[in-house]
């Protein structure tokens, strides 16, 4: 850089005229990054650098895909890159295992109007929402039980008003709660009991409890009935002890490729200390062999 350049980079007032990174960067050029970084540390509580770290969080969000909305965070990307897949597949069988409202099991009869569709929900009044919200599809069964790792009963915390929170978890929401106990069976004993031969997609979503739902179909899993599993991974997996590279472990031990869902592809990888950040929220397993969805998975659309 030249001495004018160091002179305007080494004066934080200067500097805290200045927004986004972006904007340094397109005056002062790339040594712009050096000198902010070294002087990050002992400026921690400039309102220059606070800003900015507030603004590279938010970018780093999204550019994990920290998205809740089904319809733009490549959910319903990948049900539609299925749904070609299995275009000529008859007796599809679909698993929305923490239904909630039913909001992904009614974006899924739209890619897959002929599929039985099997929702659970474990809280009596999110399940009366679902069954209102999915009483015109006749393929749709409301399972009134949770899954875990084993049958019997589980106490949750329920957050009125914002169902989609429920969790056996501690996770520090700032909203009221109820505790309620519920029942639960685990995934073995209901494809055994409904004699269900094959599930194409188990899409998970239960707040930190993901993996005893995972252990409640070892069975399924062993018998290689299950194709493709959507599992959640966020804050709250600190508290139930479940972290990324176990999902990894359980998923390779058991021939599946993982990846995380992005808008328009997955990107499967190999287990990364630096993929343990927390930051969510959707995964993707899927079996090795099933290489012609992992190759439509994998390109980018456009």
């Amino acid at each position: 850089m030249s001495q004018e350049r160091d002179r305007d980079i080494e004066s934080l007032e200067e500097l805290e005229q200045y927004i986004t990174l972006a904007e340094l960067l397109a005056r002062y050029g790339g040594a712009a990054f050096e000198e902010i970084v070294r002087a990050a540390p002992t400026h921690r509580r400039s309102p220059f650098f606070q800003n900015l770290a507030a603004s590279c969080h938010r970018f780093l969000a999204a550019y994990e895909n920290q998205n809740f909305q089904p319809l733009e965070n490549g959910e319903a990307y990948v049900l539609h890159v299925l749904s070609q897949v299995l275009a000529n597949e008859e007796n599809v069988c679909l698993f929305d295992v923490g239904a909630n409202e039913g909001i992904w099991s009614a974006i899924a009869v739209k890619f897959f109007p002929n599929a039985a569709i099997h929702a659970f929900e474990i809280v009596p009044e999110t399940r009366d929402i679902l069954k209102q919200r999915t009483e015109a599809f006749q393929d749709i069964t409301i399972v009134e039980s949770g899954l875990s790792s084993e049958p019997g009963a589980v106490r949750i915390r329920h957050f009125p008003g914002a169902n989609q929170l429920t969790t056996i978890s501690a996770y520090p929401h700032n909203l009221d709660c109820v505790e309620i106990d519920a029942s639960v069976t685990t995934g073995d004993i209901y494809v055994r009991e409904s004699s269900i031969s094959h599930i194409h997609f188990l899409k998970i979503d239960v707040e930190g409890a993901e993996k005893e739902v995972l252990k409640g179909f070892e069975k399924t899993f062993s018998q290689k009935k299950i194709d493709v599993v959507q599992f959640e991974y966020g804050k709250v997996n600190i508290l139930m002890k479940a972290l990324l590279i176990d999902f990894h472990q359980f998923f390779e031990e058991r021939g599946y490729l993982v990846g995380k869902i992005y808008p328009n592809y997955v990107e499967f990888r190999d287990y990364n200390f630096l993929h343990e950040d927390f930051l969510g929220y959707n995964y993707l397993a899927v079996r090795r062999d099933y290489s012609r969805l992992i190759q439509a998975l994998s390109i980018p659309s456009e």
